[in-house]
């Protein structure tokens, strides 16, 4: 977060961040046919986003050199989908079929909160997924879905209150007791992944719905 009048460094910022207040990239639509009250008070929604830290930071009495900071996104409107896995059900495939019934081209994981029995994590920058089996707290679970794949990181604790997290492999991650899932459909938007040649890696891309 940026904190105007910081005494460290004063940033100067223009686009959607505005004195604090934020205007949303997303605007969340429901099945009423009239808009929500706090979709009203938020400004419109803007295809192109910019941030800029325009002045220069000081440290030690000296001007550092001039850093600017963009952001590019594009915006769409939003359906949550609230829903529970039970006992035995593979967490992935649970926001696969999800995202399969709602026609959306994208789709971001909210939150979710539950517990685990077996799980398959890889960690940081390990290039097989490391299998843990017991009894798991669901304490993080965030992501985004796309038709094809998906990008899924998990935090757990254990018995112990130890928690640990990592990506989520596809293969294991069975619910023990429950699931309880919010994710955001994006019908404007579409989610695919294209190599990247400075991660080496298939990463997002996200473009409009044609």
């Amino acid at each position: 977060m940026f904190r105007s009048g910081s005494r460290r460094s004063r940033s100067t910022l223009s686009g959607s961040l505005i004195m604090g207040s934020v205007c949303p990239l997303v605007r969340v639509s429901s099945n009423d046919d009239h808009e929500s009250e706090p979709a009203k008070r938020f400004p419109p929604l803007m295809d192109h986003v910019r941030l800029t830290r325009a002045a220069p930071c000081r440290t030690s009495g000296r001007a550092n050199p001039r850093r600017r900071l963009s952001m590019h996104g594009l915006s769409s409107t939003g359906v949550f989908h609230a829903f529970r896995l039970g006992p035995g059900q593979n967490l992935t495939e649970g926001l696969r079929r999800v995202f399969d019934a709602s026609g959306a081209g994208a789709m971001a994981v909210v939150m979710g909160v539950g517990s685990l029995t077996d799980v398959v994590i890889r960690h940081a920058n390990r290039p097989e997924g490391t299998a843990y089996r017991g009894h798991f707290e669901i304490t993080a679970l965030a992501g985004t879905l796309d038709a094809r794949t998906q990008h899924l990181h998990l935090t757990i604790a254990d018995g112990e209150g130890r928690a640990f997290g990592g990506h989520l492999m596809p293969q294991g991650s069975a619910v023990f007791t429950t699931a309880e899932i919010v994710v955001l459909a994006l019908p404007g938007l579409v989610f695919n992944r294209q190599p990247c040649p400075r991660s080496g890696h298939d990463e997002l891309v996200v473009s409009r719905r044609g």
